[in-house]
């Protein structure tokens, strides 16, 4: 009742599991051979007319001759945070694009940092993403900006949680181009992580 709409009566009444699922999910000599098939998505219509994907689990039992065992887990709400979760990435690669932006994220307790694909082109280098460090961030800072840079950071996991701050970075081919960084710092009584946007 709490997947299918259906009452137990109703489902007593049903010859076969396809009135349920809308079809039959695998041929049965196939699960003749293999004896379970798991973690089959499928999408079925509720008594209601409404849309459900579940999860199902398909295993041949030992029950009055060779039962056929299905085991339904309804997985909608995922499906649809994960469809919501792709439409926000896709809408954030665009504005990003069209602002001529890129992100980064950094955990300051771990070290490890990441960067949108957009800050190799920005800065000129094609090893960004193969070691994504504030060391190498630092390394395409222009020599004469790079102090400067390292003390915004410094600030703000001190204790400023908002910046701003704008550099030349200096890229494989020597050429400089100017950078405008914003970015937060986020704290708990020491600093935990920064992120922002070039």
């Amino acid at each position: 009742d709490v997947i299918f709409g259906y009452g137990e009566e109703e489902v007593r009444g049903m010859e076969r599991i396809s009135r349920l699922l809308g079809s039959d999910l695998i041929a049965l000599d196939h699960l003749a051979s293999t004896g379970e098939v798991k973690n089959i998505e499928h999408e079925i219509e509720t008594k209601s007319g409404t849309r459900r994907v579940l999860l199902v689990h398909v295993k041949r039992v030992s029950i009055r001759h060779g039962t056929i065992l299905y085991v339904c887990r309804d997985i909608t709400e995922r499906k649809e945070a994960d469809y919501a979760y792709r439409r926000n990435e896709e809408r954030l690669r665009l504005a990003l694009e069209a602002a001529k932006a890129a992100t980064w994220d950094w955990d300051v307790q771990t070290g490890d940092m990441s960067w949108s694909p957009d800050t190799q082109a920005m800065f000129g280098d094609a090893t960004l993403e193969r070691s994504p460090s504030l060391d190498s961030f630092l390394n395409r800072v222009h020599p004469l900006d790079r102090d400067a840079v390292a003390t915004t950071v410094r600030d703000a996991m001190a204790g400023a949680t908002a910046y701003e701050t704008e550099f030349r970075v200096v890229g494989d081919d020597l050429s400089e181009r100017w950078v405008l960084g914003r970015g937060r710092a986020f704290r708990n009584g020491k600093p935990l992580r920064m992120l922002g946007v070039f």
